[in-house]
């Protein structure tokens, strides 16, 4: 198996795409019910994304923490089916496997910390090396469950990585920027970064207010912004303007780059194709401390925009298993159409998302 470590010393680590978003799991269904209902499917999946170029796989198991922090019967075996899926389809080309985790809520009763350290020693015993922890919106308990991780198995490699809105902001209120400097300076945290809600032009320019966080920066967006149709959810985010935009960060310094939501193996393999295309030298230092000039401002994608027409949606996520982020329902409130990434400005106008209950599926 790929050795982490080595890889990002010779030239940027690229993940695979988005899980959930990809794979269609049937209505009612959690994604990660599939490890021992359609094996052979999430097998194809992770297959899809090695053909395309991906150096590392998620195991599909993003839910998890949330399931176990409910006390759900059976996750264990998730857990297991899952490391076993991703081992096997990795094992083909030698590619690195993660475990995947998403986020755990965190309550007096069960504290988060608990959540992520009992999860994260589940997949310890079956063997993972590499962690994820993803989407989240503040290091509530996760820094500490990483700190007694590294206890176990010292050699661990743990990224770290937060879903921000385009203002910078998480949907707790997190600024990007502290967010990313305290898990650097934790001493636990081998990489940090940003995942999910934005699209690749905002996500760059959300990279340049991180600061100098003194780890390898990883950035995996969504491949657009989501269009609501009919109770359906879809990306429109061209592989091309995915690809471009991403190699653009890696030529800046970013060491970690993969998809989440909306993208699939199309993307990856464009993004591969435009990775081998840089120079063999690139910048070691973070993309962040480089100053970018309003001149280079990022290239907009109109097909990721966002197009509602009607004035009032409301959508159940929960009988929609390929719903990217959240599982519950969420309401827009206005109609309108965003033709371009939005700015910090623009967002005053554009509607809001209500999420009501915890983030969900990246992968």
């Amino acid at each position: 198996m790929l050795d982490v470590r080595k890889l990002l010393a010779q030239r940027p680590l690229l993940f695979d795409g988005g899980m959930g978003t990809y794979y269609k799991a049937k209505p009612g269904q959690e994604c990660e019910q599939a490890n021992l209902t359609d094996p052979e499917g999430i097998l194809a999946v992770h297959r899809a994304y090695l053909a395309a170029g991906a150096d590392a796989i998620k195991t599909n198991t993003f839910s998890l923490p949330r399931l176990a922090a409910a006390q759900q019967p059976g996750w264990e075996q998730l857990a297991d089916a899952g490391w076993q899926l991703a081992v096997k389809a990795a094992g083909e080309t030698g590619a690195a496997v993660f475990a995947d985790l998403g986020p755990a809520p965190d309550t007096e009763n069960l504290p988060a910390e608990q959540v992520y350290l009992a999860v994260a020693k589940r997949f310890a015993l079956l063997g993972a090396r590499n962690f994820l922890f993803e989407t989240l919106s503040a290091e509530d308990g996760v820094l500490e469950a990483i700190r007694a991780l590294k206890q176990t198995v010292p050699e661990a490699f743990v990224l770290v990585s937060f879903a921000v809105l385009p203002d910078g902001y998480t949907r707790e209120g997190r600024y990007c920027a502290e967010l990313v400097r305290r898990v650097a300076q934790s001493g636990v945290v081998d990489a940090v970064g940003l995942n999910c809600v934005s699209a690749p032009g905002a996500m760059r320019a959300l990279v340049q207010q991180l600061g100098d966080a003194g780890l390898p920066l990883s950035v995996m967006p969504n491949a657009g912004y989501p269009v609501v149709a009919r109770a359906q959810v879809r990306y429109q985010g061209k592989p091309e303007y995915f690809a471009r935009e991403l190699s653009r960060l890696a030529s800046e310094g970013v060491r970690i780059l993969g998809g989440c939501c909306g993208t699939t193996p199309q993307h990856i393999a464009a993004l591969r194709t435009a990775l081998d295309a840089l120079p063999e030298v690139l910048p070691a230092a973070p993309a962040a401390m480089r100053p970018v000039s309003r001149s280079t401002k990022p290239e907009v994608s109109t097909t990721s925009a966002v197009r509602v027409h009607t004035t009032m949606v409301s959508v159940n996520t929960s009988k929609m298993p390929h719903m990217p982020c959240c599982t519950g329902s969420f309401t827009l409130e206005a109609a309108c159409t965003i033709t371009e990434e939005p700015s910090p400005a623009s967002l005053e106008k554009a509607p809001r998302l209500k999420p009501q209950v915890t983030a969900r599926d990246s992968p």
